[in-house]
């Protein structure tokens, strides 16, 4: 999310209609604390990389931090927290 860090298959992912919930697996817990953002403070995109294309979940209060997942996980998530992707191409198969 920041600083080239990648969080592979550590990191839990879950939405409701309030926000966005962030949790890293319990091991790697230690100044990783778990997080809830309000939908208000993200903006979610489509983008198209080199093969694939992402979903970009953007958190207004830091710009240069982004979470970036793959199209159908985060189509899934926005759609959980009944919301919107910018992109015409975003959907949940």
């Amino acid at each position: 999310m920041r600083w080239g860090f990648h969080y592979d298959n550590v990191l839990t992912i879950g939405a409701d209609s309030n926000g966005l919930y962030l949790s890293t697996f319990v091991l790697f817990r230690a100044g990783h604390p778990s997080l809830y953002i309000p939908w208000e403070g993200i903006e979610i995109q489509e983008e198209q990389g080199w093969i694939f294309s992402y979903i970009v979940f953007r958190f207004k209060a830091l710009p240069d931090v982004y979470l970036r997942t793959a199209l159908k996980l985060g189509a899934e998530v926005a759609h959980e927290g009944h919301q919107s992707v910018m992109g015409e191409h975003a959907r949940v198969s």
